[in-house]
């Protein structure tokens, strides 16, 4: 009889933890399953600044680890997310480094407002200095939008635009449901507005932002076969670099850089906001430490007659015909 009590007493016990833990999966896939986007919370732990600021090597780690593991375990609704993705959260400019932090459960105009406590959208601005990268601080997105027109919401950052010598975050915004008038149809159009990097206050799109992207830029040609010398640029700014396939020359040279690139969350940022008038320069500044010198990445490069002091399209093959023939002055304006 006492074995009989003990087996059965050992069966409730063990049919009530199977119940607890198939309670506490189902809670938190209640909890987590509610967020539409996430990207957790990051930050820099390590870095090193390259060719005078124009690349920028870093190591990200996260700061939400846990609620990481949990959000990748619950939610299915935000695709795959893992920690070696925290890296890619990021928009970039000349000088500054900029990650996107979002816990939400809606990026639309319907979204709760005030937002409530477990839900958030951040960004985590770094500077360059010299050969520093400094946190400048990290900003509310949704309250600095509210502060600035309480009517309206963001729905989406884009990137780091480059304008009149300075940096701005572009924002897309759209009037919140709240005060929406379904009639007018000005107020379903989604606006513009722009984050002043520096002091970080709000600009409304004017005449000459709506036409900061150039049609018609330099065609750089001499980066085609960077791959195969192990580089490779997963986004138009941020490099990935194969060590077993650099000249050996180069990574000896750069063993150390090398190694950081190869941790995991490990990034190598080329510093250039977009419409920036010097972009193929600062680029190339950073390409050249990874490759033999005998690589010309300035070969067939094509410079538009609208970019060239004389007029006439120039088609050069090295940095100092490059430099003779277009007229920065020309190009500031022209993306602008």
């Amino acid at each position: 009889m006492k074995n009989k009590t003990i087996l059965l007493s050992g069966l409730v016990i063990a049919l009530t933890s199977i119940g607890a833990w198939f309670g506490y999966q189902e809670f938190n896939k209640h909890v987590y399953s509610q967020y539409l986007e996430y990207t957790g919370k990051a930050k820099i732990d390590d870095y090193q600044v390259l060719a005078d600021g124009k690349g920028v090597l870093v190591h990200w780690v996260s700061t939400t680890p846990e609620e990481d593991k949990k959000m990748q375990h619950f939610n299915k609704n935000i695709g795959v997310f893992d920690s070696a993705m925290i890296k890619n959260f990021v928009l970039i400019g000349n000088q500054y480094i900029v990650r996107e932090n979002v816990k939400l459960k809606t990026k639309s105009p319907n979204m709760s407002l005030p937002l409530p406590s477990n839900e958030y959208w951040s960004l985590t601005i770094y500077k360059v200095d010299g050969e520093k990268l400094k946190v400048q601080k990290e900003i509310n997105v949704i309250d600095l939008v509210q502060q600035y027109d309480k009517s309206f919401v963001p729905t989406k950052v884009n990137d780091i635009i480059y304008k009149d010598g300075k940096e701005y975050i572009e924002l897309t915004l759209e009037r919140h449901n709240k005060y929406k008038n379904i009639s007018n149809y000005e107020d379903q159009i989604p606006r513009t507005a722009y984050i002043d990097l520096e002091t970080i206050s709000i600009k409304e799109s004017d005449d000459t932002a709506e036409n900061t992207k150039l049609s018609g830029g330099v065609q750089w040609n001499g980066v085609a076969d960077i791959r195969d010398y192990g580089i490779t640029r997963s986004s138009w700014k941020m490099l990935l670099v194969d060590g077993s396939k650099l000249d050996k020359t180069v990574k000896e040279a750069n063993s150390e850089i090398i190694k950081k690139i190869d941790q995991k969350n490990g990034a190598l940022y080329l510093m250039n906001a977009t419409n920036n008038p010097e972009e193929v320069q600062r680029q190339i500044s950073v390409l050249e430490l990874f490759l033999p010198r005998n690589v010309n990445l300035y070969q067939n490069t094509v410079i538009p007659a609208t970019l060239t002091i004389d007029g006439q399209e120039h088609i050069v093959d090295s940095k100092e015909e490059f430099d003779k023939y277009y007229d920065i002055e020309k190009a500031k304006k022209a993306y602008h």
